[in-house]
């Protein structure tokens, strides 16, 4: 170690920054400030210390920062990015001011370029993308990278008409190893064009996709990217299909499963939905999150319930302060013919977080199942206040029907609802 090497301290103070220690915290902050006015860390320190501002929401700080950092000579396309991203959130004056600057230093290179034109395009300014791309030389926007953000471009603009003209260049006009992207967004475009055309169109579709699916063979970068396209534009058969492909990769098997699953509980196909928890499960054992909604939904389908019962207790045991866990375990000792231990722990949780519309369904069945009326019927409002799945409304009727039971055994039989359960939540709902 080199305590007074600039390096070293340099090193130590960007990690220690962030630290939750305010001491450390505001002990690095000061070192960076120094070095800030050291040639050969200035440009770091300066990154470093606008983070932390944005972090703190420090804004008078982080807009001097910012500015320090574009007057810096060894700015770097990067920052001018970061110096975007935090004046798109404070100053629509000053952003587009420094839009404008930035946009000639990005036409310098073709990368720089292609990530300003996707930084737009996900910021909710492809139309003005649009417009400045008709401004630029032809030359500039023709080869990848810079091509594909222009065809994305036009698409978020639902522009079909020169999403076409623009993808129709053949592939020996420069679009090389992303020719399978130029046949992808023509054929979205087609769909989209001519989505009342009938047949005609959805041949040309297909043929369009299934060629660029052909390109993407033995390359698992490039079905990545085509399978994320295609879930971008809910090509639903498309992305599934190309996720399912994706998943036999192990290092993207996460990220297609993931899309798989929000996919498979878009569309309720809970019998492949519960395929792929288990998948995930496999691929994560240690996961509390994925055991217990692995459990839940095996409980709810009656699939290998002896083992739903167990993963709950598994993914209980492991984070019993996690709602999603400790909802998913009440819920099997319910099933088991243990509702008053599973009553036990969620009365253990915040009631704020139990006003979430999944997590009420099982409350509410809890209540119902105890003939705690008022709590009950709290909780099934909640429940009914946002969207829930069909396995879930089905629960709920339960809980309805076991609370109109419940009002009809005379009143003593009927218990009134603890206080940890009722209070109104002081959080917002989901």
């Amino acid at each position: 170690k080199e305590p007074n090497n600039d390096l070293y301290q340099f090193n130590l103070a960007a990690l220690r920054i962030h630290s939750t220690d305010a001491e450390k915290s505001a002990k690095a902050r000061d070192t960076l400030q120094r070095l800030s006015k050291v040639t050969p860390y200035r440009t770091g320190t300066l990154r470093a210390l606008l983070n932390d501002a944005v972090d703190r929401n420090d804004l008078a700080e982080a807009d001097n920062f910012a500015q320090q950092l574009q007057m810096s000579p060894e700015v770097t396309f990067g920052d001018y990015l970061l110096c975007l991203n935090f004046y798109r959130k404070l100053d629509e004056k000053k952003f587009r001011l420094l839009l404008e600057k930035v946009k000639p230093f990005a036409a310098r290179n073709s990368s720089d370029l292609a990530s300003l034109i996707d930084w737009m395009n996900q910021n909710g300014l492809a139309g003005d993308v649009v417009k400045w791309i008709d401004k630029l030389p032809a030359a500039q926007l023709g080869s990848p990278p810079t091509s594909i953000a222009v065809a994305d471009a036009y698409a978020v603009v639902k522009n079909w008409s020169r999403l076409k003209r623009w993808t129709r260049i053949p592939a020996t006009a420069g679009w090389g190893d992303s020719e399978y992207l130029r046949l992808a967004y023509q054929a979205i475009a087609t769909r989209q064009s001519q989505s009342r055309s009938g047949g005609t169109a959805n041949t040309e579709f297909e043929t369009l996709w299934r060629s660029a699916e052909q390109l993407t063979n033995e390359q698992p970068e490039h079905e990545l990217a085509l399978a994320r396209l295609a879930s971008k534009w809910e090509l639903e058969n498309e992305s599934e299909e190309l996720w399912q492909r994706v998943a036999e990769n192990p290092p993207m098997r996460r990220e297609a499963l993931e899309a798989l699953r929000r996919l498979y509980r878009t569309k309720n196909e809970t019998g492949k939905l519960y395929d792929v928890l288990q998948r995930l499960h496999e691929s994560s054992p240690n996961e509390a999150s994925i055991a217990a909604d692995l459990a839940r939904l095996g409980l709810n389908l009656e699939q290998n319930t002896e083992r739903s019962h167990q993963l709950a207790r598994e993914a209980y045991d492991r984070a019993p302060k996690e709602v999603n866990c400790a909802v998913t375990y009440a819920f099997s000792l319910s099933r088991l013919g243990r509702n008053p231990e599973g009553l036990a722990i969620v009365q253990n949780l915040p009631p704020d977080q139990l006003h979430d519309q999944h997590a009420a369904v099982y409350v509410a069945l809890l209540l119902a199942e105890a003939s705690q009326l008022d709590g009950a019927q709290e909780y099934i409002a909640a429940a009914e206040n946002g969207k829930i799945y069909p396995e879930e409304k089905k629960l709920l009727d339960e809980a309805k029907t076991k609370l109109a039971a419940a009002s009809a055994t005379p009143s003593s039989a009927i218990s009134s609802t603890p206080a940890e359960l009722s209070p109104t939540p002081t959080a917002s709902q989901r």
